[in-house]
């Protein structure tokens, strides 16, 4: 006979959000908890919150399961909340939790405010094969209109910061705390922006438009190290003269930006916190000298305010090529927190330059005007996992 347990699951809203919630007046009987049991072909299972803030689920399997919410603020929850607040949509929150039959079992998920946003990054891909063939520019960023209105790209700035800003390879982290963790702008070493002269680029609500690091078919470049097409690219790059330039795809403006590696622009494969920015933020840059560590020089760092910021992402290395890198005496520690939580909670411990997938944006389903709604709760932990390359934008 087999033994079967009962896990109860409780919702919980963190603490950053809980006035928010309360705002909205947000409860949680009747939200739906998606559970599955993973390495397996089990069917989801759902079950729904009782008045008794419980949801159970009962003759479950030993195993780990990954238990999921999603709850979406209805029109009246979000008319109470703020004029300034109201892009929040939903509230979603997974956790694992392991069953140990014939033990019962009880998980509390942590609910986190989604706040839609307009144009917001959907998409990093940094792959970079090592030996035996080497190759390494055929990285992009996706950028998405997670809203149900037309926006316009033109003069959004695109910003990377620097990996000394965000780990202790320069020097103990106390060293960059005040770029790293500054609460009023993100210090950016390298920014362009989308050409255009105001009306020239629209994004239409639900598509993606993809940044290459250059516009060109690099599965023909590189045909057995599994790259993409990045020919009908929407922008790219452009580096030295000694960059490939594809005629029929604008060349994205450098703000403060040099060539980038090997004067072909900037690859997206090492740990750095990536965004977006309002057209307006090119006239408010300050900009700092940071000293990276004794006797390792400076330089120089762009300041983008908070209030012009549309979205921000950070990406780090998975632990085991962290540790890989370690031990080689490569890199050194994450900081943390790795940049001011007020701009993004918890880097994706996502980078690994050796797989082809890309780094994408969770969905969230569809919006009540049809479009794909992504989720977007400063939590870059949360909200991207690995996905198949240009699903939604260049695909054929």
């Amino acid at each position: 006979m087999v033994t079967r347990a009962r896990l109860e699951v409780r919702l919980q809203v963190v603490d950053e959000d809980a006035s928010l919630a309360a705002q909205a007046g947000l409860s949680m009987p009747g939200t739906t908890v998606r559970l599955q049991r993973l390495a397996s072909g089990d069917t989801a299972r759902r079950a729904v919150i009782g008045p008794g803030g419980v949801a159970p689920f009962d003759s479950l399997l030993e195993g780990t399961y990954v238990v999921g919410v999603e709850r979406p603020l209805t029109d009246a929850e979000a008319a109470r909340l703020p004029a300034g607040q109201r892009e929040t949509t939903v509230f979603t929150g997974s956790v694992q939790v392991t069953v140990q039959p014939p033990a019962s079992a009880s998980a509390i998920v942590p609910l986190v405010a989604a706040r839609r946003g307009t144009v917001i990054i959907s998409e990093v891909f940094g792959y970079s094969p090592g030996p035996p063939v080497f190759y390494g520019v055929g990285h992009y960023l996706e950028v998405y209109n997670n809203a149900d209105t037309t926006a316009f790209l033109d003069g959004m700035l695109v910003f990377l910061t620097s990996a000394v800003q965000h780990t202790d390879g320069w020097g103990a982290c106390e060293r960059n705390v005040p770029v790293r963790l500054e609460d009023g702008r993100v210090w950016a070493n390298v920014i362009h922006a989308f050409p255009g002269r105001g009306r020239d680029d629209p994004i239409a609500p639900g598509s993606a438009q993809v940044v290459a690091m250059d516009a060109m078919d690099h599965r023909a470049a590189s045909p057995t190290t599994q790259q993409v097409d990045l020919s009908r690219a929407h922008f790219e790059q452009i580096g030295s003269e000694a960059d490939i330039d594809n005629p029929f795809v604008p060349d994205m403006v450098r703000v403060q930006a040099g060539a980038g590696a090997l004067g072909r622009g900037y690859p997206l494969n090492s740990p750095r916190t990536i965004g977006l920015a309002r057209p307006s933020a090119i006239t408010q840059l300050t900009d700092t000298l940071f000293t990276q560590a004794a006797g390792t020089g400076t330089a120089t760092l762009w300041g983008i305010p908070a209030s012009a910021l549309l979205d921000v992402v950070s990406l780090t290395y998975t632990p085991v090529v962290r540790a890989r890198l370690a031990n080689s005496g490569l890199v050194g520690r994450d900081c943390d927190p790795w940049i001011a939580p007020g701009m993004d909670r918890a880097a994706a411990l996502l980078l690994d330059s050796s797989q082809p997938m890309a780094m994408a944006r969770k969905s969230l389903g569809r919006s009540a005007s049809g479009g794909e709604l992504l989720q977007r709760t400063r939590t870059s932990a949360r909200d991207f996992v690995y996905a198949r390359p240009l699903r939604r934008s260049l695909a054929p």
